[in-house]
C-alpha cells in the first residue's frame, strides 16, 4: 500500500541550497505541504520537447506551437497540476521563466499511474544504479535498482565569464526498503560555481541528490 509522506526543505549538506522537496504516498493526500514557492525547471532535451509540443498542436487542430503548449497545460491541469504554481513556457524547461513546484510534480506522478499508460511510463524511466544518466550513482548499494526517475539539469553562463547551476532535479518513484512505494521530487537550485569548478560542482550535486533519494529509499 502507498502510505508514506514527508517533506524536507533547507540547506543542502554538501553543495548549495535544496530549494524544495516533496515526498508523498500514492494513495493518500500528502501529509504535509511542499514549499509554496515554485522553482526553476531543469531542462529536458530540446528536440523531443519541441516535437512533442508540435504534435500536441496538430492533435488540437493547429500548426502553431503555442497551441501545443496550451494543450500541454490543459492535460497536466486535468492530472492535478496547479496552473498557479506551474508555468509552461517552452515544454523543455530551458526558459528561465518556466516554473513548477515539487507538490505539482508528485501529484502528477501519482495521477499518471491511474492512466491506462501510466505503468508503461513508469517502467520506461531510467533506474538509479542501473541505466540512464543515473547509472553510476548508488551502484552496488541497497538503493540501486529501486528508484526510477527523470533527472534534469540547467547550467548557465554569462558574458562576464561567470557560471552557475540554476537547477538540478530529480522526480520519480521509489520502492522503499520497508515495502512502501513512494513518489518524490527533489530540487536543487542556484548552485554557485565557476568555470574552473563547474564539472566538480555538477558531479557533486548529482551525487548528493542521488544520495538523498537513496536515504529515503532506505529509511522510509
Amino acid at each position: 500500500m502507498w502510505r508514506a509522506a514527508g517533506r524536507l526543505a533547507g540547506p543542502g549538506a554538501a553543495v548549495a541550497v535544496i530549494g524544495s522537496l516533496a515526498l508523498t504516498a500514492l494513495t493518500t493526500a500528502p501529509a504535509v505541504a511542499a514549499a509554496e514557492e515554485p522553482a526553476p525547471v531543469s531542462a529536458a532535451p530540446a528536440v523531443p520537447a519541441a516535437l512533442l509540443r508540435r504534435l500536441e498542436a496538430v492533435k488540437a487542430g493547429s500548426r502553431d506551437c503555442p497551441d501545443g503548449l496550451a494543450r500541454e497545460l490543459e492535460v497536466i491541469t486535468a492530472l492535478g497540476v496547479s496552473p498557479a504554481s506551474t508555468l509552461v513556457e517552452d515544454g523543455a524547461g530551458s526558459i528561465d521563466s518556466s516554473r513548477t513546484s515539487p507538490i505539482d510534480q508528485t501529484t502528477l506522478l501519482r495521477r499518471l499511474l491511474q492512466e491506462p499508460w501510466g505503468q508503461a511510463l513508469r517502467q520506461g524511466l531510467p533506474v538509479m544504479g542501473v541505466d540512464g544518466t543515473e547509472a553510476q550513482n548508488q551502484v552496488g548499494r541497497p538503493a540501486a535498482g529501486r528508484i526510477r526517475l527523470k533527472d534534469g539539469s540547467r547550467v548557465m553562463g554569462s558574458a562576464s565569464g561567470q557560471v552557475s547551476i540554476p537547477a538540478k532535479t530529480q522526480v520519480g518513484y521509489i520502492e522503499a526498503a520497508s515495502g512502501r512505494r513512494l513518489v518524490y521530487a527533489l530540487y536543487l537550485n542556484n548552485v554557485p560555481t565557476s568555470p574552473a569548478t563547474l564539472l566538480n560542482s555538477f558531479e557533486t550535486a548529482d551525487r548528493d541528490l542521488a544520495a538523498i533519494a537513496a536515504a529515503f529509499q532506505q529509511a522510509l
